[in-house]
């Protein structure tokens, strides 16, 4: 499956990508909002996983808008710092379909791919 990837930390991205690559997926980096919805203009992904700043209300608009241009039913996640929950509840209420807390732990990274693509 092809998945975007968009974190301002590249090391992180980097893990992300290199985790779901062994798991038999396809990942597209990006690092920043305005290149990433400019590609989605020109590709379809099948999972979006970005970055969620604390408190970050652009996230929330990025969000929306690289729905807009995915699939109906393309799912997307969001990776939050700690677990405040203002931030897991705008992000959900933004259109995300699940989330991730930082640190990764890999295992659950895939496990939770894996369910939203089916």
């Amino acid at each position: 499956m092809r998945i975007a990837v968009l974190d301002n930390d590249r090391s992180q991205a980097d893990l992300v990508c290199q985790v779901l690559t062994a798991a038999g997926h396809s990942c597209q980096l990006f690092d920043s909002a305005k290149e990433m919805l400019a590609q989605l203009r020109k590709d379809s992904t099948d999972l979006l996983i970005m970055d969620w700043p604390a408190g970050n209300q652009e996230a929330a608009d990025t969000l929306r808008r690289a729905k807009e241009k995915m699939a109906p039913d393309a799912p997307a996640m969001f990776l939050v710092s700690g677990n405040a929950e203002d931030d897991i509840v705008a992000g959900m209420a933004a259109g995300a379909d699940d989330y991730l807390i930082k640190p990764l732990r890999r295992g659950e990274l895939v496990a939770r791919v894996s369910a939203l693509l089916r």
